[in-house]
């Protein structure tokens, strides 16, 4: 009797739980966008998008307004709308035009994926008919931030911008300005409530206009999301936000990219392009770095610049005598502004800064090109991690151009594998290229593939990928006639593995365990290795009580997966969970990790114990 009694109680934990596969959403947001017509002037919004999953993934355009209410726009010249709706096979590459015929209105942009994000990216245009005036390429957010510090820069001809949203619910930001002149201690402080999805732009001196000389100033501010409408606690419901450099003598603007305030960072941080010298009457080439920290006894440290082939090249700093090595010290909350500035031969070559500690120090870059002593285009970025992957989206229309720019930071050559994809995502050409240890390579995508593509060659909606054994860093550039504009390089690679279907074969309340088998498709493929195949799989249950996970799931066996496109896999899950009551309703959620480190799609059903 007991014996009977104890099987039908194993056999009760072990029904398996049959459900429809769900998938986790990704939203992708830009925190400004602007379009509309003013006197032949006009704005465009573009969205590029490349899907480097290996399955097709929906996405859903939504615009907002300051208010957070809707905002509608054309979408490829469609009538206006405030939403717009896509589908993207797995490989593909998109471009959508955001405009209106309309006054101009700015605002802010959320993408949903409802199975994983293709990589995207945004750009502004500001244009004179069909001529680009002057672009700027946008980082995309994945997720809010609670705070953030970076640099600006005012002038007679120079100004910043500041553009913030509360995607998450109504909230506060606490907008502050440092003294550059005492490190530690505030010019000002300014207190913004925003509604949910609301938005707001405005100009440095806009925000701060008590402040004396704040129309010629370089120095910190930060953000900060306000758990409080006094702002006197954090938590608040997060922020996103992007920085704009306004050039009014040519009406240019640049990106100052923005990220979550660090409390420290890696020893090593690389800049892969700089450009220096020229005619000084003529076409020349300035970069100017922007370094800022929090660190309350500041940072310092020391900075070398390499050539192409690895060796040290000489540039002046701040106007200093030549030289390729240098320190410099950052005190709390203020800016170091450093120009680096040639001769009248052109060099170009990379940066690297070297620190004695991990320190939270944020580095961005300017590239300014000159027309003499005149700015003519202007290009913002941050520093550039260590990758072994890279996915960018490329083009190249007789208008519009991508330039991509490697900084090898190890002390022995670095291979890397560059594919370059069409607009349906079959490969067009591979290529590698050997980067000297500490060396360089500036290049247009034409010419990474010679034996494809020239100068004179035309393509739209196409996707570079990028591999190598050792860390690289990489900045990609898009050339529109005389204008320069960053963009994102992701730290992926194409066709990422991709979950297709989940099915929970068993659970036990007792230990709390959920057991597993899985669909994968990778059209890499790369889940495993010959000589490791084990599949990295992270799984979760989310309880009505909270979230057990993400947990390791241990020794998944891959073979099945190895040099296949396609497969099944089998694990079982243990989190801390365990004596579950009887008929407990949850869902199990998983993920995997391919063998360079990429992550598939998140998955989930809903279970029982």
């Amino acid at each position: 009797m007991k014996r009977a009694a104890l099987l039908l109680f194993i056999l009760v934990c072990a029904v398996p739980a049959f459900a429809q596969t769900s998938f986790q959403p990704v939203t992708v947001q830009f925190p400004e966008i602007v379009f509309g017509v003013n006197e032949g002037l006009n704005y465009l919004t573009i969205v590029q998008a490349v899907n480097n999953n290996s399955t097709s993934s929906q996405g859903h355009i939504a615009l907002f307004s300051d208010s957070g209410g809707t905002l509608s726009a054309s979408f490829n010249n469609g009538a206006p709308a405030p939403t717009f709706d896509f589908t993207m096979d797995s490989g593909v590459s998109l471009q959508i035009v955001i405009s209106s015929t309309g006054p101009i209105s700015a605002g802010w942009m959320s993408i949903t994926y409802n199975t994983a994000a293709p990589e995207t990216t945004a750009l502004l245009q500001y244009r004179a008919g069909t001529s680009v005036l002057t672009e700027v390429g946008l980082n995309p957010f994945y997720g809010t931030m609670q705070s953030t510090d970076f640099a600006v820069e005012t002038g007679p001809n120079l100004n910043a911008g500041i553009a913030i949203v509360s995607p998450n619910g109504a909230g506060s930001v606490l907008v502050r300005l440092w003294d550059p002149n005492n490190p530690g201690s505030l010019l000002g402080s300014t207190i913004l409530s925003l509604p949910a999805n609301g938005h707001v732009a405005k100009l440095l001196p806009e925000l701060f206009p008590s402040v004396a000389g704040v129309g010629q100033i370089i120095a910190q501010v930060s953000l900060d999301s306000c758990g409080t409408s006094t702002c006197t606690t954090g938590g608040g419901p997060g922020l996103i936000a992007t920085a704009l450099r306004l050039n009014m003598s040519n009406s240019s603007f640049t990106a100052i990219p923005v990220i979550q305030s660090p409390t420290g960072g890696t020893l090593v941080r690389v800049l892969p392009q700089i450009a220096v010298g020229g005619d000084p009457n003529g076409l020349n080439f300035q970069t100017a770095l922007f370094l800022t920290t929090t660190a309350s006894g500041g940072v310092t440290g020391v900075a070398d610049i390499f050539d192409a082939s690895g060796n040290p090249i000489s540039v002046s700093a701040n106007g200093g005598t030549p030289g390729s090595h240098f320190t410099f010290t950052v005190l709390s909350n203020t800016v170091m502004k450093i120009m680096l500035s040639g001769n009248t031969a052109v060099q170009v070559g990379w940066v690297r800064l070297t620190l004695p500690q991990s320190e939270p120090l944020i580095v961005n870059e300017v590239y300014e090109t000159m027309n003499g002593s005149d700015v003519v285009t202007e290009a913002g970025v941050l520093e550039s991690p260590q990758i072994t992957g890279g996915l960018f989206y490329a083009d190249q229309t007789g208008v519009e151009n991508v330039g991509i720019a490697f900084a090898n930071p190890q002390a022995s050559s670095n291979p890397v594998t560059l594919t370059l994809y069409n607009d349906g995502g079959w490969v067009v050409d591979t290529q590698t290229v050997t980067l000297p240890a500490f060396g360089h390579l500036a290049q247009y995508v034409y010419e990474f593939f010679p034996s494809t593509l020239n100068a004179a060659s035309r393509f739209s909606n196409w996707s570079v990928s990028m591999q190598s054994p050792l860390g690289f860093s990489v900045i990609a550039l898009r050339v529109t006639g005389a204008n320069f504009a960053s963009i994102p390089v992701a730290q992926t690679i194409m066709y990422v593995p991709s979950i297709t279907n989940v099915a929970v074969t068993g659970t036990n309340r007792t230990t709390g365990t959920v057991s597993f088998t899985i669909n994968v498709t990778d059209f890499t493929p790369n889940i495993v290795t010959p000589t490791s195949t084990a599949v990295a799989i992270g799984a979760g249950v989310n309880y009505t009580q909270g979230f057990d996970g993400y947990f390791a799931v241990p020794n998944v066996n891959g073979s099945s997966l190895l040099n296949a496109q396609s497969g099944t896999v089998s694990g079982t899950f243990q989190g801390n969970a365990s004596n579950i009551p009887s008929g407990t309703q949850a869902s199990f959620y998983i993920f995997l990790q391919d063998a360079l480190g990429n992550y598939s799609n998140i998955a989930y059903v809903p279970i029982r114990f």
